[in-house]
């Protein structure tokens, strides 16, 4: 049938653009490549790949294994692809959504079905062209630090969003929205409340890194600082949400997260130059923000 006429295959055809990719399946039949027979086709789908008589992971056990066919053992074929192609792209999300398209080898699929796009869906198996260009950082500056008074703490940018300006501090008072009842910040709030103007500290859970930011944003914060709730290594906050925040982001440990939320309201500052110092006042008093990083 026509992909157009059923959800949620009706909101592919334009996956480039939009980042929805609709999947349709082909099979090896009779020596040649050919559209599957159960397989959706029209407009409203993107590319093809692998869906018939494919051997699947399956219920009963962790290693119980099934020969499957449909268009839910071909979408699992370009989510592999697209994931190593964010990888490849620093996860630059157009990027790598390019080099999908881009390297799908065209009119291979028989009987692809009206208004199909002849894409077969392929891993690239080495680099043509030159390589993508990967985002500018300074090179001899170490990791920043997170402070608060005589606190520091080390931290990992978010993969998304802006980066925070290693060549000036950013600096304000640390709020948080568990003073509403949600300390990880996935509850809507109304424009300009607590967050206004303020950095957010959310703790790690419940939501998408993706959702909290936007959150925050909304409710006009600067930047929003996450903490991990239960002690373990610091990962860089990533998503895979194609909207877009114009606020930074960061993610500290669990330790940190405690100190810096018995802190609040103090103020913090991320992103100076090395040793730079500011004075700013927090809870009636005067106090140091000290922002430090090492030559590599």
């Amino acid at each position: 049938d026509d992909a157009c006429r059923f959800s949620p295959s009706s909101a592919g055809g334009s996956g480039l653009t939009t980042g929805v990719v609709s999947v349709g399946s082909m099979a090896l039949s009779g020596g040649e490549d050919a559209r599957s027979p159960f397989s959706n086709y029209g407009s409203c789908v993107d590319i093809f790949a692998p869906g018939s008589d494919i051997l699947s992971a399956w219920v009963g056990s962790r290693t119980a294994s099934a020969i499957e066919s449909g268009t839910s053992m071909a979408a699992p074929h370009v989510a592999g692809i697209a994931a190593m192609m964010l990888e490849k792209n620093s996860f630059d999300r157009a990027l790598a959504l390019r080099d999908l398209f881009s390297s799908a080898v065209p009119g291979r699929i028989a009987s692809v079905g009206q208004g199909s796009p002849n894409l077969l869906a392929q891993v690239p198996l080495g680099r043509s062209g030159p390589p993508t260009p990967q985002p500018t950082r300074p090179p001899t500056l170490a990791p920043s630090q997170v402070c608060v008074d005589d606190y520091c703490a080390s931290y990992k940018p978010s993969l998304f969003g802006p980066h925070w300006d290693d060549d000036s501090i950013t600096y304000g008072r640390l709020a948080e929205p568990a003073k509403t009842g949600d300390a990880e910040g996935c509850t809507p709030l109304p424009p300009r409340t607590y967050a206004a103007n303020q950095i957010v500290l959310v703790k790690r859970g419940r939501c998408t890194f993706f959702e909290k930011v936007k959150i925050a944003e909304d409710g006009g914060a600067k930047a929003v600082i996450f903490y991990m709730n239960a002690p373990g290594e610091v990962f860089e906050p990533k998503s895979y949400d194609w909207r877009s925040v114009a606020i930074p982001s960061l993610m500290v440990d669990y330790t940190a997260g405690q100190i810096l939320t018995r802190e609040i309201p103090a103020c913090v500052g991320v992103g100076s130059p090395s040793f730079a110092k500011v004075r700013k006042v927090g809870r009636g008093r005067k106090r140091s923000l000290r922002q430090r990083h090492y030559d590599m």
